[in-house]
């Protein structure tokens, strides 16, 4: 028994021809097809990179080179999800950063595999204390603001009517 590789350098239709020859000289041929395919290329298109905690975001997928039907999966922490038709809504429960894993598999059984890191932060929220004043004409009051789940957070107000200063 002999185990033969074949590469090539270029996509195409090819045929190869093995013979054995044994101590007698007597010789048997047998004829092969090849096909060298192209690469499969898996591509990933993402409505954004980050969303907020219970938010979720739209991930197409695309192939090229692809021969019959393609099964797209997507991996996150161990666990495999098939997707149906070639868009993944990811759909997040807790802010951190996580990585993605999409494959597709063409018939041929040929995979590509592309990585997607998506954020999710929390939710920026922002109370005031006390929830609601009230005062007399030319007079004033104070609230406390308070705005947590944000990075860089700015401060900014209206009101008509109103004369508001922000410290």
């Amino acid at each position: 028994m002999a185990v033969a590789t074949i590469t090539a350098s270029a996509s195409g239709q090819y045929e190869a021809t093995f013979t054995a020859t044994d101590i007698y000289n007597r010789t048997a041929s047998v004829r092969v097809p090849v096909r060298v395919l192209e690469p499969l290329i898996l591509s990933l298109s993402a409505s954004t990179g980050w969303i907020t905690e219970q938010g979720n975001t739209s991930i197409t997928l695309s192939t090229q080179n692809a021969e019959g039907a393609v099964t797209f999966t997507c991996t996150e922490n161990g666990t495999t999800t098939t997707i149906t038709g070639n868009t993944a809504v990811i759909t997040a429960q807790t802010p951190g950063t996580y990585t993605i894993t999409f494959i597709a598999t063409d018939s041929y059984r040929r995979t590509a595999e592309k990585s997607f890191t998506l954020t999710v932060l929390e939710t920026l929220r922002i109370t005031a204390a006390p929830s609601s004043v009230w005062f007399d004409k030319g007079g004033s009051t104070s609230l406390t603001l308070t705005a947590t789940g944000g990075t860089g957070v700015t401060s900014s107000s209206s009101g008509t009517g109103l004369s508001i200063n922000i410290t």
